[in-house]
C-alpha cells in the first residue's frame, strides 16, 4: 500500500492505494490510512482519478 496526502496535505488527511495490485488486475483498492481494518472500496481507473479530483478540491 502506498500513502498519499489529500486535501492540502495536512496530517492525517490520507488515502491508501494498492499500486502493485491494481498494475496486475486494473482494480484500484483504496483506503483510509487512519482505519488500516476499515472497508477497501474498489474503483475503476476513472473513479479513481475522480476520487483524487474531489479529494483535490475538497479536501
Amino acid at each position: 500500500m502506498r500513502s498519499a496526502p489529500v486535501g492540502g496535505g495536512e496530517v492525517g488527511q490520507c488515502i491508501e492505494w494498492a499500486p502493485a495490485h491494481a498494475a496486475a488486475t486494473a482494480e484500484l483498492l483504496v483506503r483510509d490510512s487512519k482505519d488500516a481494518n476499515g472497508p477497501l472500496p474498489s474503483l475503476t481507473r476513472e473513479g479513481f482519478t475522480g476520487l483524487v479530483e474531489f479529494a483535490k478540491l475538497h479536501g
